[in-house]
Formats: C-alpha cells, structure tokens, sequence
C-alpha cells in the first residue's frame, strides 16, 4: 500500500479524493495541505486525517510514498524543487509547467533525485479516446495527417473570481494551458512532435483577466502532419463542447461532447469493428476517469519506460503551450526548437 499525501486543496481536489477512495487497498491518504488550513483541515475533518498549510512541513512529519501536487501551474517548479528535497514520487496536475524551461527543470530534478512523476491525463482513459487509440494502432484510418481540437466552453468572470491565479498568465497560463491541455496533449500523443505554431486570440467575455479567454492556433507537426485548436471560455449562453478528430488517408473519427466522450462520426475504407457501448455513450461527463489515472500510476509504479515516456510528452507538451501564448502576443510563426 502507498502512503499518499495532497498538495492544495482547490476545486480539482474532490476529483482526486474520489479517486483515492476507491483505491483504498492500494492508496492509503494520510495527510492534505493548503496555505489556506481552513480548507485542509474542513477535509481532513471529514476523513480523519492530518491538515497542513506547510507542505514542507507535512513532507517531513509524514512517511510517504507519494504525494500529489494540485496547485497552479505556475508553482508546479518552485514547489516540485522543494518537494524533491524529500525524495518523494510525484503525481502532478496538468500541465506540467507553462513555461518550457520550468517543465525541462522538473524533468531533470526527477532524473537526478531518480524518482517518479506521474502528469494527471485523466482523459486519455475516455472509452471514446481508446476505442479510436485502438483502431489507430491498426492502421483502421491510414496515415494520420490532420487533427484538429475544439473547446467551446464558458468560463464568466465568477469563475475566474474564485482563485486569484485564475486567468493570469504567470499561474493559470490562459485557455490553453488550463482549459485546453488534455485536447493538446492528445494530438501531441497521437501525431507527434509539433515543429512550428502560429496562434492569435483576444478576451471577449472574462474582459478582467490577465490572459486571453479564446485562442486559435494552427500547428505543424513531424513528418507532414498538421492540427489546428480552436479554444475560448468565451461561449455563450453555456459549455458546448470539448470535441477531438483525426484524419486519415482511409478513414476519418470525430469525437465530441462536452469532454471528448461521444463518437460522432467513424468511418473507414477499412472494415470497422462496432462497440456497442462507445456507440451508446452520450452526455457522460469523464469525472471517473481520475480513478482510471490512478489505477494507472499503480500499475505502472515501476514502469519507467511508460513513465519516462509520458513525462518526455509532457514536456513538449509545457513548450507548445510557452510556444503557442508567444505566437499568440507576437502574431508571429514560432518554430520550435526540438
């Protein structure tokens, strides 16, 4: 069993909570901190555990295995360095970093120290995101050439009034970072390295915020593939949809909804094996999916190939994002340096 503590205590938490509970034969919560203690100790209260507001603190009284960072992104290295110092494994809240220096150092403090870091991408376990990832590995659709992502969803000023690093670009990093980096991350995961980006975007409706509210950025991937994201929190009068698709010399896949849950559109010069169940899946918010991550951090523990692996993505994927808000402010084609 792994002894796990929590680093922050905002909205995200509740997610995360659920998922540790289910997985009580492996994950044993000892201990969660936030500089605000009211909120750690109104959840350790409830669950019988110790409350910090010194996570330095709670790392040097607590014995852990593990311990899951959910503060904003643009803490993640300063804290990730201190958390270090204990030589304790790492869950971290996506994305890594926003800026790609911040996201390189993380990976090479990891490396030095020889310890793990798992980046939370709870859709990636989305039945609609397998079922294609299945299909794919089967050459179902040919060559892969064009993605493209779509994030319609509303985000008004209350929501950026809950937390004071909403919608700053030092610590929330914009719509792309925060809204849009599980629909990056997956192209990236599927197509491959991005080798240039050209992006634009403005606020339209959360007009006191620090960083753009809705974005549009065309991307120009290794071996001639290209994606495009279009992006806003900006949609009126409600969410629309977090919608993902991928074309291919023989065949084409949209998946939609409001979280890349439901298949829209399959189809294949290829003969297609119909699921049932991805075909009857509509309306279904990917809450359980954080189960499914940490189902997946137990399973491959002591996997470093898998682990290496995802935490190379994450980095690239923390540089298109540095690249993509660069672009965005200079109206200018970045090519990337890997």
């Amino acid at each position: 069993m792994l002894k796990i503590g929590i680093i922050g205590c905002g909205k995200i938490i509740i997610k995360h909570l659920n998922a540790i509970q289910k997985l009580k034969k492996n994950l044993n919560l000892v201990s969660v901190c936030d500089v605000e203690l009211f909120k750690a100790k109104k959840i350790a209260n409830k669950l019988n555990i110790k409350p910090y507001s010194n996570y330095k603190e709670m790392l040097k009284n607590e014995n852990l295995d593990l311990v899951s960072l959910l503060t904003p992104h643009g803490f993640h290295l300063k804290q990730y360095l201190e958390i270090s110092k204990f030589k304790i494994n790492c869950i971290i809240e996506k994305p890594l970093a926003i800026k790609f220096n911040d996201a390189k150092k993380i990976k090479q403090r990891s490396k030095e120290i020889k310890k793990k870091i798992f980046v939370v991408k709870q859709n990636r376990f989305n039945p609609t995101l397998k079922y294609f990832n299945d299909l794919n590995k089967k050459k179902i659709f040919g060559n892969l050439f064009l993605g493209n992502a779509t994030i319609r969803w509303r985000r008004n000023e209350k929501y950026f009034n809950q937390a004071k690093w909403r919608g700053t670009k030092k610590l929330d990093g914009g719509v792309i970072a925060n809204q849009a980096s599980h629909h990056l991350d997956f192209l990236i995961h599927t197509l491959g390295k991005v080798k240039s980006v050209h992006a634009m975007g403005s606020k339209f409706l959360a007009k006191n915020i620090e960083a753009k509210d809705t974005l549009i950025a065309n991307l120009e991937f290794e071996k001639n593939k290209y994606a495009s994201i279009e992006a806003t929190t900006a949609t009126s009068p409600e969410d629309i949809e977090g919608s993902i698709s991928f074309l291919g010399t023989k065949g084409t896949i949209i998946i939609g909804g409001f979280a890349m849950n439901e298949l829209i559109y399959c189809k294949s010069s290829n003969k297609i094996k119909k699921n049932k169940f991805i075909l009857s899946q509509k309306n279904i918010n990917s809450t359980s999916n954080h189960k499914k991550f940490y189902d997946f951090v137990i399973k491959n523990y002591n996997n470093n190939k898998i682990i290496n692996k995802n935490l190379d993505l994450a980095v690239h994927v923390s540089e298109v994002i540095e690249a993509i808000n660069k672009s965005a402010e200079t109206n200018k084609l970045i090519k990337l340096k890997n």
